[in-house]
């Protein structure tokens, strides 16, 4: 990896880290992908409230 691609990527992890925390703090839910399947978790990351093989599934049951 160059190093360019490691400062994007640092600059990712930190602009997600810091949106996932806003969405704790504002005791939001928040839908990440997660082993390959979408997931929508609670603020608190310990309660996986639904899961989804595809994101047309996940899609689907949110319509």
């Amino acid at each position: 990896m160059t190093k360019e691609n490691e400062i994007i990527l640092e600059v990712l992890r930190s602009a997600v880290s810091e949106a996932l925390d806003k969405k704790r703090r504002l005791e939001q839910y928040a839908v990440v992908w997660r082993n390959n399947r979408t997931e929508i978790i609670e603020n608190n990351d310990k309660k996986i409230l639904h899961h989804s093989k595809t994101d047309s599934d996940f899609l689907n049951r949110c319509l």
